[in-house]
This record gives structure tokens, C-alpha cells and sequence, in this order.
């Protein structure tokens, strides 16, 4: 059972990590992260979402919509893309330490004798006295 909330947890973790952010340098960018889709918007305000972007010279190219698209580097406003964000991965870890703290606390008493409390997903918290 618990591997299987973990299990479930997983993905919500992976994403606490992420964010979708502006790319700063898109001919670096694209290369070293490998992302598998990028959104663009061009000079005249078009806006594309590319999956598999790869740059050739002075060119990003990508799909959209099943169709292949080039667009050069010169035309492209500004780029998005999921990053790593380390203040939501530090969120993230915060809080889960901060759930762990306070199961630990609520299963023992203030001698750090566990009290006997057991937690049921059903009823929540149940303490025999």
C-alpha cells in the first residue's frame, strides 16, 4: 500500500521541480537540455509550440502540429520551456521534511515514547487509551 502512494506521489514530485520559464540563451538552450517541446513566439507575435527542437546554424527547427517548422534565431522574441526551478525543488523538500516532522511528533508523546497512536487513512488519527 505504501508503495503504491509513493508510486502516485511521484509524478506531483517531478513536477515540483520544474517550471516553465523563459529560455535566456536558445542556441545553447536547446543542445545541452534536449528539451522535448519549447514554446515560441516570433517577431510578429506568432505563437508556436515546438516539440523535438534542435538548432542547425542559425536555425530552430521543430514539429508543430505534425508539421516540421524552421524559424531563424533572429526571428524568435522570446522562448519557454520546463527548467529546473530550485526554489520550488527547495519548497518541495521543505515540505516534505515538514509532513515527516509532524508524523514523527503526532506518533510520540513529549517523552518520545511513542504514544500508541496509529494513523488509519479511513478515520485518520486514532488514539487508544
Amino acid at each position: 500500500m505504501t508503495t503504491r502512494i509513493l508510486l502516485a506521489l511521484l509524478p506531483l514530485a517531478a513536477t515540483a521541480c520544474v517550471s516553465v520559464r523563459p529560455v535566456l540563451v536558445p542556441a545553447q538552450f536547446i543542445p545541452t537540455s534536449q528539451p522535448q517541446l519549447v514554446w515560441v513566439t516570433v517577431e510578429n507575435g506568432e505563437q508556436l509550440a515546438l516539440s523535438r527542437p534542435t538548432i542547425t546554424g542559425d536555425t530552430l527547427t521543430g514539429q508543430h502540429f505534425g508539421d516540421r517548422v524552421a524559424v531563424p534565431l533572429q526571428r524568435v522574441q522570446i522562448m519557454h520551456a520546463r527548467q529546473p526551478d530550485k526554489k520550488r525543488t527547495a519548497l518541495f523538500v521543505a515540505g516534505v521534511g515538514a509532513i515527516a516532522g509532524f508524523i514523527v511528533w503526532r506518533a510520540s508523546n513529549s517523552s518520545g515514547q511513542s504514544s500508541g497512536c496509529v494513523f488509519d487513512p479511513r478515520s485518520g488519527w486514532y488514539c487508544p487509551e
